[in-house]
């Protein structure tokens, strides 16, 4: 019960604060949303740390019973099931074609025509 409780006051002024911070800012967090999924790095590190708090969650409050304390349990399932679940996206992103001319890892020539036009010139 002592866990519980003590989960329940770390998840409950977290949940609390991005509950207000919807309703004040929903703008701003929505703009904020659609740059952070723009970059399968941060969607990856989230997926992670998701994970990693899941993981504590559930290692340490695995309690299903038929009161309030299954809540804890269930938040720490969702994390889990929703930090490996964050994990697949960032690869998919990661896979999509590139602009051209747009900078990859490991490229060392150019690879399409544009971007032999736009390397040719910048050389120069």
């Amino acid at each position: 019960m002592q866990t519980s409780k003590f989960l329940a006051r770390l998840m409950g002024p977290f949940m609390v604060a991005i509950g207000a911070g919807l309703l004040v800012n929903g703008d701003v967090l929505q703009a904020m949303a659609a740059e952070f999924l723009k970059s399968p790095a941060l969607i990856f590190l989230s997926g992670l740390l998701t994970l990693t708090a899941g993981l504590a969650i559930v290692n340490t409050h695995n309690v299903w019973t038929t009161d309030w304390r299954v809540i804890v349990t269930i938040f720490g399932w969702l994390g889990v099931i929703g930090g490996a679940d964050l994990r697949a996206p960032a690869r998919a992103v990661a896979e999509l074609p590139r602009l051209p001319g747009a900078a990859r890892a490991g490229a060392g020539e150019p690879q399409g025509q544009e971007e032999k036009v736009i390397h040719s010139a910048t050389t120069k």
